[in-house]
């Protein structure tokens, strides 16, 4: 439950944002890639959970 209610925290503030800077589709666009290639690749998947590797060289 509370995995979610940070999700949803998370995604309500990007969503937000997308819409203040007028860039809903491309934020929707740049998600939706981003969800296909987490599925498609399953290494992508594990670099992007994995606790060693820090967030600012995962971007």
């Amino acid at each position: 439950m509370r995995q979610n209610k940070v999700r949803r925290r998370y995604a309500k503030a990007l969503f937000d944002l997308s819409l203040e800077m007028k860039r809903v589709e491309e934020v929707y666009k740049d998600m939706q890639y981003i969800m296909d290639l987490s599925l498609e690749v399953p290494e992508f998947r594990i670099l992007m959970k994995s606790p060693i590797i820090r967030p600012d060289k995962k971007i």
